[in-house]
């Protein structure tokens, strides 16, 4: 509730007799005037919006009866009413005035009235019509917004990476930020501002969704609009940050006392701080590095001012001379670094755990002076003889108040040339108020406010601005004076309202004035005129955020009556309506119960969300704030000044009304922008580049040529071969690239002699390449990021207790509350941070796999955060399969200082495959802790799939022998084979095309480029189409169905990332658009359209692209043909354009739903000249895949055309058929696609697929039925293909006979099955088991025999699984491929340590449990270095190699896109700076990467002949010793049987890495074979033997004979046969 007091007094005698004598006077005027036209003030808000109630102010001046008036809103030609028609009437009871709400209604403006002529849409106007006031009516011109009530959109986090699931909420109110449930219209926009998403829903108040974002997707800011249903300037909107990152484990600040530096500083002094997010400071090293930044954000690193220094306890103190930020700046041709921020990076290296984390930051801005003053808040016009005040804030270069600062104000005014002095002193939030009384002469006012420090006669700072006398009639003007220009709760605000007139001229009676909020009239009030007259208006939360206060009088001059006028803004502190706060939390430890506690006055409704601090260490924009919500509220303010205006009429413009008058001053209508005009100037992204002289020469975009070309190449590469690798660039960045790399060579090179001269011979470093890479930052994390995503409802009382476990992680969560109240509204509280700590802990690493009898080393750090030392036991518990120290497991003791960590290594060997709990636990007399992690272990050697798949029907041949071999090159106990029995011909294709687990499985490969981004989509809309049509979606797991129409939402955002700004389409942003791919997509986004919400304009845009490259001829071309040269299936490999056309045509035939009659004429006209070339072109078709491609596109356009039923002769005269096998493809004669040669090739399955749809056209079913056998048993265990094509187009033909022959509905087939050990299965299906039936999984291979009996068909699958030490070379002799990996530290003899020999006896058992197992130099040099490290000098040197790729082919056969698959080996992480660098740099040796788990691949575009390499950097997550061989393979994707594999390994002399069990020493991957030891010698033959079979320490004695030993590139190769068994392991 608005409250108000009045109050006046009298000065004076004098003063007394003028008021006396100034109502009869004036009154006696006022009667003459409404005799004859009584004088009337209305008023309304220049802006008004469609369904919300508006506030319109009435009054007349000087009436003595009553008088009604009739205020409406009507269109703005003609006399349409579009809102109801309110009469008032204005009594002396009322005083004349009255405060009318009016709406303009939805139903009375529809938007068929946009569409007419001559109607302007975006106005209306005000009418008033009165008998009784007016000669006739009265109209004012009124902006007219679709905005209402306002939308809050809420993430549960700023920042994601490419992958995640962003949940979001949508919260809706009304204009009195009341909940409102109504259809809002969702649309989300991704990086490059493509719309992924577009819905309308209904709201219920709150609305939560999720969605996906591509894994795919480029770097950048995403957005999410939402809007009132026809209300488009109603959208509200967020953006969320999309990046690659990991959450850090720790948080780096940098902590100054003074946001600025002046050159009269001798240094700047600041504080780094490294403490967890839980609070705890770390122990270790800083780094820091400095530069400058122009206020266009381009950088410069200053070299030479790098510092180093310790961290104690989460701190460490760094100090830089000014003079030597100078010297850097000027040698690199810098004068003057003033209006520079300084640039501070710090890399912080924490000691127990090897982490580093970074930071950087530009807060500190170089400065002459260190204040900065702002005037805004100052009236630009003022009346003469009033009191003008001047309000000043002053705060620091980065926006931070500056308290309690003495203030100058020298105010210069004109004509008059008189200067005035005010001193005053600013208070807490740095504002002062300077005021005094303007002379009567004064037309214009110079303001200089000052800044002053401690000395006065240090003057820190100024600023400048102009004031200007208002314009006014008869030198009359109204001042308003606040004691106060902000509002708090419990305050009063006290309103000075002066007239100001000449002498002599009568002053008026009343003083009008009106307040109001978010453009609406709170308050009408008029107060009769005293000497000075005063109001008081007490805090209200109806203010909040801001109100604006509009006083008027009436004059009355020879010339008419007038409006004297002036208005002011008042800023009120933001509180809500009602409480709603969060009750404070104590420390909680991971895992435990927390309740949440949320009060509020009233019952509500409560969104809630846990975020971890830690990602407000990276973003802490984007986040739904209670700032965000008030100025969001402020947005309906209309005015546009801080108030008065430069004559009276703008004044009330600039408060943002319009008026209706009777009086000598005229509306001139609405401005032409209702909101004020402000220019953001928007920062440059900064340049993160080295080298500065070389690329400071050049601006964007050059500068990123220049700095990706003065980067060392690892390669030792000159510049002319690497120029070579630029061709997507333009000319002048490949020139510009060229220019720098050579300048760079010579910078090298001097810098190298110089270094020599300086250093005498001695060895040198590498501290000018280290000044080189400053790269992007790289963040760990191993934490999740949010959680408690919950809407909950209070309790009768409002108050909300829910009761949740804190998660696992140890760190600070910040709990975030939202209220919504049917009578409170919206409100947003403020966070509480919930921490989530241990005094006591142990953490462990572990890499994402490691392969059995690899040597790992498990690192635990015991971290100990109370303050007395503790003495520790840290224990890894004994576990079966791993091979440790101990028998009961492994224990150290150590000892923890108070507020530090200790790291303790166990050295553990894996001995069998599957998941390894490992658990440590540590503890002292009074605390411990214990943790347990899984280690993924997998076999050595590659995984090797072979897939089969057959026909089950029970009316042919219901018996069936499968043949399951093991090959020879199988390793022992890692064989598998997995069988699946299916109804019906779709078979695994089905459930697997229905989420992203069975996508997966669908087809095995990668699906990094735009086409493959399909196979997400295509499959599952068919097979939506078949469950639909058979009624099948009950015998499915439930939900299912919106599985897959998620999985389609997914698949189309994750294209629209490839989409160009022309609707075309690469196989990557970078490389130049397809028009196959193009007309692909477009196919695919048009058979969605029935499922998902998809926009037309994307499909007509690719279309359009498309139709541009037709022939006159009708065929298309493409001049950029899709990476692959037979991705297009057979269409790269066929001779004319009839397979290009008629993919084409069939792309036109559905993109053609996405168009209607009026804009469908150019694709009509372009489809009808594709298929008269077709039909012009059959008869001379020879190519099975031309022919079949070319019927099927004819069938779909015209069906029963002569040349469309001429076509199915000729195709089946190419038909391969087997009257036994009761099958029919056709073949497209190519080879090679096939280890075993059993199945058909990629382009064969693509062919007899549109075969298939063309025969099913025809409506020949038998002939069909024996091509959808002959697919089905060329289908791959999960349901595939070869590829994506032939996956898309061959579940597309499956699924449409399927649907045709109802196969599901008389299916009753019963499969009995006898495998080679004898076990029997059997398996009855029918409707409702059909595809869900479970796979069964036999060890090793061997056969089986199947017999099937009953109603039906169905399918049998099998994949048979094993490990084997050889790769695939069946293209080795097109293909070449190496991979090799380069240490950064190399060994020197001296660097070896003796090492103790590797001894126990057979004798003693103490010595036996108590022996060390022998290493090899190498893996004892490795072990105690690690066990040694700190804080290396260079940590990100001793934990880094670098993959050394080279490939190239080794003949001149065309090859399309080729993929690079690498299985990296056990305890490395790609970097992947360097792999984007070499992606996206200026330089490009791939096209494109992907990492899935332990695996990088690499895309190329095209691959030479010859040898061509690359390399990009590894870095170490956990060490690991006697590391096994990995696998790398080159393939064609599109063909991926064309492939060559090799094994390699690590270096054999590098401190991370050491080739596994050299010479005579070997250690715990030996498992339990016993060691052969002289340690002593043995007088009889028969000792051993003895000691072996009757030993109880032995498990197993053989005999083994060695025949003969080869030696790879990695392997060793014993040939072995066991001669003798002496004895048989337990269980064995």
């Amino acid at each position: 509730m608005l409250t108000l007091a009045f109050y006046g007094t009298m000065q004076n005698k004098d003063s007394r007799r003028t008021m006396a004598l100034f109502p009869i006077l004036l009154s006696s005027v006022l009667l003459a005037v409404v005799a004859q036209n009584p004088l009337c003030f209305i008023t309304a808000p220049a802006t008004i919006h469609v369904g919300v109630e508006e506030t319109v102010t009435a009054q007349v001046l000087g009436a003595t009866r009553p008088f009604k008036i009739a205020l409406f809103f009507s269109l703005l030609e003609g006399i349409r009413e579009v809102s109801e028609r309110k009469e008032i009437t204005l009594t002396e009871q009322n005083d004349y005035q009255a405060l009318v709400k009016l709406k303009v209604d939805p139903t009375r403006y529809p938007d068929s009235v946009n569409k007419k002529k001559n109607i302007h849409p975006d106005f209306v106007q005000l009418v008033a019509e009165s008998k009784d006031v007016f000669q006739q009516t009265q109209r004012a011109k009124i902006r007219l917004s679709s905005k209402k009530g306002y939308i809050f959109i809420q993430t549960d986090k700023p920042i994601y990476n490419p992958g995640e699931n962003v949940n979001f909420r949508v919260f809706t109110l009304d204009n009195y930020l009341l909940p409102t449930d109504e259809v809002i219209s969702i649309q989300i926009f991704n990086s490059r501002n493509v719309r992924v998403y577009s819905q309308d829903v209904q709201s219920a108040q709150i609305l939560q969704k999720n969605i996906h974002i591509p894994d795919v997707e480029p770097a950048g800011l995403w957005k999410i609009v939402a809007s009132f249903l026809k209300s488009p300037l109603s959208a509200s909107s967020v953006e969320f940050d999309v990046r690659d990152y990991v959450l850090p484990s720790f948080e780096v600040k940098i902590e100054a006392p003074k946001p600025y530096l002046t050159l009269r500083e001798e240094s700047f002094s600041f504080t780094v701080s490294a403490r967890y997010t839980y609070g705890k400071g770390i122990s270790g090293i800083a780094y820091v590095r400095f530069g400058l930044n122009n206020e266009d954000g381009d950088r410069l690193y200053l070299i030479g001012t790098e510092k180093q220094t310790k961290i104690e306890n989460g701190m460490a103190d760094v100090s830089v001379l000014t003079a030597d930020l100078q010297r850097a700046a000027e040698n690199q041709n810098v004068s003057d670094i003033v209006g520079n921020y300084l640039y501070i990076a710090v890399t912080a290296l924490e000691k127990a755990s090897g982490q580093l984390e970074d930071t950087e930051s530009t807060f500190v801005k170089i400065v002459d002076s260190p204040y900065v003053i702002d005037l805004s808040k100052t009236k630009q016009y003022f009346s003469p003889q009033s009191l003008f005040s001047i309000l000043a804030s002053v705060s620091y270069p980065d926006g931070t108040p500056v308290p309690n600062l003495r203030m100058r104000a020298n105010i210069t005014v004109k004509p008059v040339e008189e200067t005035w002095t005010l001193k005053g002193f600013g208070n807490t939030l740095g504002e002062v108020m300077l005021s005094f009384q303007v002379p009567a002469l004064a037309r214009s006012m110079d303001i200089q406010v000052f800044a002053e420090g401690d000395d006065n006669k240090a003057v820190f700072g100024d600023v400048k601005m102009s004031a200007n006398a208002v314009r006014a009639t008869h030198k009359t003007y109204l001042t308003i004076e606040l004691d106060r220009h902000f509002l708090a709760p419990d305050q009063s605000l006290t309103i000075t309202f002066r007239d100001i007139t000449p002498q002599g001229t009568a002053r008026p009676t009343h003083i009008y004035y009106m307040i109001l909020n978010k453009g609406r009239v709170l308050h009408l009030q008029r107060v009769q005129r005293t000497e000075v007259t005063s109001v008081s208006v007490d805090f209200s939360v109806d203010l909040v955020p801001s109100f604006r206060i509009v006083a008027y009088f009436f004059t009355i001059q020879p010339e008419g009556t007038t409006v004297v006028s002036d208005s002011v803004l008042v800023d009120v502190k933001d509180v809500c309506d009602g409480q709603i706060e969060i009750a404070p939390f104590s420390m909680h430890k991971p895992a435990q119960s927390v309740d949440v506690v949320v009060k509020t006055d009233m019952v509500s409704k409560v969104a809630l969300a846990a975020v971890d601090t830690a990602v407000y260490i990276l973003n802490k924009q984007h986040k739904l704030t209670p700032h965000k919500m008030f100025a969001y509220m402020n947005s309906y303010d209309l005015g546009c000044s801080v108030g008065g205006g430069k004559d009276h009429k703008s004044v009330l413009q600039d408060a943002g009304l319009t008026f209706i008058c009777n009086c000598n001053m005229k509306n001139d209508g609405p401005y032409s922008n209702h909101k004020c005009n402000s220019k953001q100037k928007r920062q440059k992204r900064s340049l993160d580049k080295a080298f500065s002289k070389i690329v400071n020469r050049y601006k964007h975009p050059e500068r990123k040529c220049c700095g990706d070309a003065i980067k060392p190449d690892r390669l030792k590469r000159s510049c002319e071969e690497r120029v070579k690798k630029t061709t997507q660039a333009s000319k002048t960045c490949r020139d510009v690239f060229y220019k720098c790399c050579k300048d760079a060579e010579v910078a090298r090179r001097e810098n190298y002699l110089n270094r020599i001269k300086n250093t005498y011979g001695r060895a040198l470093s590498n501290e000018v390449e280290n000044a080189l890479e400053e790269g992007n930052l790289h963040i760990r994390s191993f934490f999740p990021q949010s959680w408690l995503w919950l809407i909950l409802d209070t309790d009768e009382s409002g108050l909300l207790k829910h009761s949740v476990i804190t998660p696992d992680s140890i760190t600070t969560w910040e709990i975030q509350a939202v209220r919504m109240s049917p009578t409170k509204g919206f409100c947003v509280a403020e966070p509480k941070p919930l921490k989530v700590e241990q005094d006591f802990f142990v953490s462990v690493k572990l890499p994402y796999s490691v392969k059995r009898n690899e040597q790992l080393e498990v690192k635990a750090v015991v971290y100990n955060y109370l303050k007395e030392t503790l003495e520790v036991l840290v224990k890894m518990e004994k576990v079966e399969g791993l091979c440790t120290a101990g028998e009961d497991g492994v224990e150290q003791n150590v000892t923890v200082q108070g507020s530090s960590a200790v790291a303790v290594y166990f050295s553990v060997v894996p001995l069998i495959t599957g998941n390894i709990p490992i658990t440590v636990l540590a503890y002292s007399s009074t605390i411990r802790d214990k943790i347990q992690k899984q280690l993924k272990v997998v076999g050595e050697g590659e995984l090797i799939s072979l897939h089969s798949e057959y026909s089950l029907n029970a009316n042919g041949d219901n018996f069936l022998e499968v043949k399951i071999e093991s090959p020879p090159d199988t390793i022992p106990g890692e064989e598998i084979t997995s069988i699946s029995i299916k109804g019906g011909i779709m078979g695994e294709s089905v459930e697997n095309s229905l989420n992203l687990e069975g996508v997966d499985k669908l087809i095995a490969l990668p699906t990094g480029c735009a086409e493959q981004a399909m196979v997400k989509m295509s499959p599952a809309i068919h097979s939506i189409r078949y469950l639909d049509t058979a009624g099948l979606w009950p015998s499915l797991k439930a939900g299912r169905r919106n599985e897959a129409i998620s999985l389609i939402q997914d698949g189309y955002h994750r294209v629209l990332s490839y989409k160009k700004v022309d609707g075309s389409y690469g196989a990557f942003l970078s490389t130049p658009s397809s028009v196959w791919l193009t007309a692909f997509i477009a196919k695919e986004l048009a058979q969605s359209k029935e499922l998902i919400s998809v926009e037309d304009s994307y499909i007509q845009e690719a279309m359009t692209y498309v139709i541009s490259k037709q022939t006159e001829s009708g065929t298309f071309t493409d001049p950029n043909p899709v990476l692959d040269r037979t991705m297009k299936g057979g269409i790269g490999n066929t001779e004319g354009d009839a397979a290009m056309t008629a993919f084409i045509l069939i792309a036109m035939q559905h993109a053609s739903k996405a168009y209607d009659t009026e804009t469908d004429q150019p694709l009509r006209k372009a489809m009808e000249k594709a298929r008269s070339y077709l039909e012009e072109e059959l008869d001379d078709l020879n190519s099975p895949y031309d022919l079949a491609i070319t019927a099927y596109a004819l069938s779909l356009t015209s069906p029963t055309s002569k040349a469309t039923i001429q076509a199915l002769d000729k195709l089946m005269e190419m038909a391969i058929c087997d009257e036994v096998k009761e099958t029919c493809h056709w073949d497209t004669g190519r080879s090679g696609d096939s280890l075993d040669g059993s199945q058909a090739n990629s382009a064969s399955v693509e062919t007899t697929a549109y075969a298939l749809l063309y025969i099913i056209s025809q409506g020949n079913n038998d002939t069909a039925t024996s091509i959808a056998k002959w697919l089905t048993e060329q289908r791959k265990y999960g349901g595939g293909f070869r590829s994506t094509q032939d996956t898309v187009v061959a579940l597309e033909a499956l699924a449409k006979l399927s649907m045709q022959d109802k196969e599901m509905e008389q299916l009753d087939l019963t499969v009995q099955m006898r495998l080679q050990n004898g076990r029997k299965e059997k398996v009855h299906l029918n409707k409702h088991n059909a595809l869900t039936q479970p796979s069964i999984e036999i060890e090793n291979g061997g056969g089986m025999s199947v017999r099937v009996k009953g109603r039906g068909s169905g399918t049998l699958s099998i994949m048979h699984s094993y490990r084997s030490l050889k790769m695939p070379e069946s293209f080795c002799d097109h293909f070449h491929l190496e991979v090799s990996l380069t240490g950064e530290v190399q060994y020197s003899a001296e660097e070896y340590e003796p090492i103790p020999a590797d001894y126990y006896s057979y004798d003693s058992d103490e010595d036996l449990l108590q022996r060390e197992e022998s290493v090899d130099k190498l893996g004892w040099f490795d072990l105690r270095m690690r066990r040694k490290r700190q804080a290396p000098e260079d940590p990100e040197k001793e934990t880094s190699l670098v993959y050394k790729v080279c490939l190239g082919k080794k003949t001149s056969e065309p090859t399309g896109m080729v993929i690079v698959d690498i299985s990296l080996l056990s305890g490395l992480k790609p970097n992947i700076q360097d792999l984007e660098n070499i992606a996206k740099g200026t330089e490009k040796y791939i096209d494109h990467y992907e990492i899935h788990q332990n695996k990088v691949y690499l895309y190329f575009n095209k691959v030479t002949e010859g040898k061509d390499c690359l390399l990009f950097g590894v870095e170490q997550i956990v060490p690991i010793g006697l590391v096994q061989p990995a696998a790398a393979v080159i393939y064609d994707y599109y063909n991926p049987e064309r492939r060559c594999g090799v094994f390699y390994n690590a270096p054999q002399k590098n401190v991370m890495l050491s080739k596994l069990c050299d010479g005579a020493v070997c250690i715990c991957a030996e498992g339990d074979c016993p060691k052969l030891q002289e340690t002593f010698k043995i007088t009889e033959q028969s000792a051993r033997s003895s000691f072996a079979c009757y030993s109880a320490r032995v498990d197993y004695v053989y005999v083994v004979q060695i025949f003969s030993m080869t030696e790879d590139d990695v392997f060793i190769h014993y040939n072995s046969t066991v001669t003798k068994v002496l004895q048989l392991g337990w269980g064995r």
